[in-house]
């Protein structure tokens, strides 16, 4: 049961994320295809392996877990910040914006290049939005 919620939640957050990129890029890219998609299809499919195994093996591989900003190239760093977008909207326990949970995680690197550049692309999104809730 708890491998059919995780599809379901999966198949949602696929869904917010492609509505998200067409909203940030105005058009969608391959990414709405296969952000997440491995994780989704050994879900599906690989009942050999467990759900913990799977989110490990995911977090392992995927550019947008794996890598750091510094390695990332732009699509990445694109994908990784509407992927923080996207929470919000799928997942219970987050309910950050994405420039809510970037000023979390990057509290007190504000005079940094890297917090500088990030910045930019939040803007460039146009998803510096912060909840007044």
């Amino acid at each position: 049961m708890e491998r059919i919620n995780r599809i379901k939640k999966l198949i949602n957050h696929r869904k917010a994320f492609k509505i998200i990129e067409k909203q940030t890029l105005g058009y969608n890219t391959i990414k709405s295809f296969t952000h997440d998609l491995d994780k989704l299809l050994l879900l599906k499919f690989a009942f050999f392996i467990s759900v913990i195994t799977i989110r490990k093996m995911h977090k392992k591989f995927a550019a947008h877990h794996r890598l750091t900003f510094e390695q990332m190239s732009p699509n990445v760093i694109i994908e990784k910040l509407i992927d923080w977008e996207c929470a919000r909207y799928t997942k219970s326990n987050s309910q950050m914006t994405a420039y809510e949970y970037f000023l979390y995680r990057f509290k007190g690197y504000e005079n940094t290049h890297k917090y500088k550049v990030l910045d930019n692309y939040f803007k460039l999104l146009g998803l510096k939005e912060v909840n007044n809730e």
